[in-house]
């Protein structure tokens, strides 16, 4: 049961419920302090002051660890006392405290040494990086921050290379070494980036995991009595402002990282400016603003994979006007590249969410133009329907896309070899997969004879009308 509690906690702690988790972490405490159990005593005190540290709650955060580290040292348990005294020594650092702070952190990075444990030794060498830093000693600082670095990269953890990296950023500006901050900066960048995507990505499985249960309870309830079905809307309802909710921690925690490279880089430029912009500073403001750029980008692609399950507005919409806008849209684009489109008949009215299918359609559209290097890129746009099953083609004479990477192609941040000298987030196509998906539809990717790619989407049961 104490294990259960924890793990509880744990989730919750991680989805940023901090009421909840430190409630759950109480339990946890609670039952571990009948059975004696100090092992497990201190992992709760150690959580609850993880989340005090999270919330600034530095006094707080202080006293937990303090307790943590005297029952872990209780039971002997040597990878619990190194991670003990080095979260101790971060909160000293945040409460300003510095040498109280190294004293921890030394001896965190003693034991690491006697484990022979190269993660702990990775973190407990950041922490002391960290707090050189503050202290104003840089070449302590840089040692132990390239020691923390070059674990991070043999092991492969990521968490600890990009801490490393950014205290590393601060001590070379302050050192004057703006070309290793640049360095390390753009290290430092790649790897937030990597982290971000992957998180996104654990994030996005969790929804439709999520989305999948809430569509078989729904039609289970569909035989139940009139009361059962108000419990069943409140329940989608939780559900839904748990989905708000999480999406809103990734983009809060992760998809802000590539906006600090902004600040970052004008703050490097504006360090080392002497007179006339030299190569380098504008190397950097071209930095700056290629990231602002693709940080917009991204986010609004991802708020559109989003919603693309929220309440789709299905209603009659003609094709041939969905079309139409399209060309208004991507009237700049096509007038550019010398582009025309053209539909070989008359669209059918349909059943569908009409927003949902100019993001279908725009998307594999302006990916046709976009992603096209012939003197004049054209669009052709054809359907079928044989009974219930109404099916449409686009054709395009691009760049094509290379058949082992077809499958690829729809899912989130994948990108084609051959696009990949073209900016893009690499979401479009995975939202177009995910609105056809919702409908219940099929869509896939074949050669175009003439070369380029041809897009086929297949539903049934959507049509209204049939043209004649």
């Amino acid at each position: 049961m104490a294990a259960s509690y924890n793990y509880i906690g744990n989730i919750n702690s991680n989805l940023g419920n901090y009421e909840d988790a430190i409630r759950y972490y109480r339990l946890t405490q609670h039952i571990c302090k009948e059975l004696d159990r100090k092992k497990g005593m201190g992992a709760s005190y150690y959580n609850i002051g993880i989340i005090h540290y999270e919330l600034n709650n530095f006094e707080a955060a202080l006293e937990s660890h303090l307790t943590a580290l005297k029952l872990n040292n209780e039971t002997g348990i040597k990878e619990l006392i190194c991670a003990s005294h080095n979260y101790t020594g971060k909160v000293y650092a945040a409460l300003g405290n510095y040498q109280e702070a190294l004293k921890y952190q030394s001896q965190a990075i003693i034991i690491g040494q006697e484990l022979g444990d190269k993660r702990r030794l990775g973190i407990a060498h950041t922490g002391i990086g960290a707090t050189y830093h503050l202290l104003g000693d840089y070449k302590n600082a840089n040692d132990n921050l390239v020691k923390a670095l070059l674990l991070g990269r043999e092991m492969g953890e990521k968490t600890i290379i990009k801490d490393a990296l950014f205290t590393l950023v601060e001590v070379c500006k302050k050192n004057g070494a703006f070309e290793q901050a640049l360095e390390y900066f753009t290290e430092y960048h790649q790897v937030q980036n990597q982290i971000s995507n992957e998180a996104v990505q654990k994030q996005l499985t969790m929804l439709n995991f999520q989305h999948s249960m809430e569509v078989k309870e729904k039609e289970s309830a569909l035989l139940k009595e009139k009361n059962e079905e108000i419990q069943r809307y409140l329940h989608k309802l939780e559900i839904s402002n748990n989905e708000l909710k999480q999406f809103a921690h990734v983009a809060a925690h992760d998809l802000r990282e590539p906006l600090r490279m902004i600040s970052s880089y004008i703050m490097l430029l504006d360090q080392s400016i002497g007179g006339n912009l030299s190569d380098t500073q504008k190397k950097f403001i071209g930095f700056a603003i290629d990231g602002s750029k693709r940080m917009e980008q991204l986010i609004e692609d991802m708020l559109r994979l989003a919603k693309v399950d929220t309440e789709p507005k299905t209603e009659s919409i003609e094709l041939t006007s969905v079309i139409n806008e399209i060309k208004l849209n991507l009237e700049t684009l096509m007038k550019e590249k010398g582009a025309r489109l053209e539909i070989a008949d008359e669209l059918p009215v349909i059943k569908a969410d009409r927003t949902q299918m100019l993001q279908l359609f725009q998307n594999i559209i302006g990916n046709g133009i976009k992603y096209n290097e012939s003197a004049e890129p054209a669009i052709q746009i054809k359907h079928h329907v044989e009974g219930s099953e109404f099916s449409i083609s686009i054709a395009d004479n691009g760049i094509g896309i290379p058949v082992e990477s077809r499958e690829k192609a729809f899912q989130i941040f994948q990108r084609v070899p051959t696009a990949k000298k073209y900016s893009g987030s690499g979401i479009g196509l995975a939202i177009c997969k995910k609105i056809v998906d919702s409908m219940g539809g099929k869509i896939w990717v074949e050669d175009n004879p003439g070369g380029g790619t041809v897009f086929h989407i297949s539903f049934n049961n959507v049509l209204v009308t049939q043209s004649t």
